[in-house]
């Protein structure tokens, strides 16, 4: 397993260009979840407003594969990034 630093997280997530990644990380309720998401979906958009901005807060929206729904990844409880098979731990 690979280390990444935290700060460069997002360009990494940023650079799959729509191809599917899988993150580890820590939801608000404390518990540990793995998804496999993807950026750039846009089939199941609706015309909505997104509720999330990118203005200094540490979200990323995302695709959910399984659940086909938009989702968001915290980057600061992000523990593992693995995208084209390399496994990469996130460190500070």
């Amino acid at each position: 397993m690979l280390n990444l630093k935290r700060e460069a997280l997002y360009e990494a997530i940023k650079s799959t260009n729509g191809k599917i990644f899988t993150v580890q990380f820590i939801k608000k309720d404390g518990a540990l979840r793995t998804m496999n998401c993807r950026l750039e979906v846009t089939s199941y958009l609706q015309g909505g407003k997104a509720t999330v901005r990118n203005d200094g807060n540490p979200y990323v929206i995302v695709f959910d594969m399984q659940s086909k729904g938009y989702r968001c990844i915290n980057l600061d409880t992000t523990r593992t990034f693995k995208a084209e098979g390399a496994t990469f731990r996130i460190i500070s």
